[in-house]
């Protein structure tokens, strides 16, 4: 990190004056952000890359790799197209997704069938609800069983949300309603902070939560960015364990232009931040 002294909760915009205790430097993640190879099964159906959210795949796969094993549960409070979930079940992991937009729901449903053809080894589904509501929609047999939660926080400025379920924030609430009158759009601090609060009561004991933020240029505070991430991990009650980087390993010698409390390493580009939280003691 670019600063040791510095709280990594004032990072890049958070909204809050919480500080923390810096955690602990960890290497990078190195991964090969790349497209779809011309030859080769297709490993997702037509329309996931439109997700604006979505985590890359690799990235996702290297995480379940290292903080996961085969057998373990995992869990996607913000599932989108259902990536999370696609890679979980082809590293023999079992996963439940969570995901508000019909549309996307049924992309995710529709990958992890294709994941299945494939011969993935473990099993996974995605549920249409409200994330911010959480565990509420979660069978009450899994609770306490979720080795991981992995989960990407929207880029825009609100997400789908109930007020009611996100009254840390009010002046965050918005007028707009959606579907059935059941939930409006909330701004995305607020609704993340409800969302990694639910997923507590889901969490194994020595279960984990990594959120993945976009690194983005300079400039100060945005949606989705890595000081509003581990502020609203550290409001939901939770323990930053550490931060690390997700290096895109294809463009080295780039000049990094990312203000993320970090140097870019030599490896290449720092697009992607990580931050990995584990139950408050």
């Amino acid at each position: 990190m670019a600063d040791a002294r510095r709280s990594p909760a004032r990072a890049g915009g958070g909204t809050g004056h919480t500080d923390a205790p810096c955690p602990p430097a960890l290497p990078p993640l190195v991964i090969h952000l790349r497209r779809q190879a011309a030859a080769g099964p297709r490993r997702y159906v037509a329309g996931s890359a439109g997700h604006p959210d979505r985590m890359p795949p690799g990235l996702a796969a290297a995480l379940l790799h290292e903080y996961t094993q085969p057998g373990n549960l995992v869990l996607d409070p913000l599932a989108g197209t259902g990536t999370t979930l696609a890679e979980a079940a082809r590293a023999g992991r079992n996963a439940i997704g969570v995901e508000y937009e019909t549309g996307w729901v049924a992309l995710a449903r529709a990958n992890l069938a294709l994941a299945r053809q494939q011969g993935a080894g473990g099993h996974a589904r995605i549920l249409c609800r409200d994330a911010t509501r959480l565990p509420s929609g979660i069978p009450h047999c899994l609770r306490g069983t979720t080795s991981l939660v992995l989960t990407a926080p929207p880029a825009a400025r609100t997400m789908p949300g109930h007020p009611s379920g996100c009254g840390t924030t009010p002046s965050g609430r918005t007028t707009s309603r959606g579907r059935g009158g059941r939930a409006g759009r909330v701004a995305v601090f607020s609704g993340l902070t409800s969302v990694l609060a639910g997923c507590r009561a889901l969490l194994a004991p020595a279960g984990q939560v990594i959120v993945v933020a976009r690194a983005r240029p300079s400039g100060g505070a945005h949606a989705g960015s890595l000081g509003q991430v581990l502020q609203a991990g550290l409001s939901a009650g939770l323990h930053l364990t550490a931060v690390r980087h997700a290096v895109q390993a294809s463009h080295l010698g780039e000049t990094c232009g990312y203000s993320q409390s970090c140097r870019c390493p030599a490896t290449g580009v720092v697009r992607y931040a990580v931050a990995v939280f584990s139950q408050a003691c």
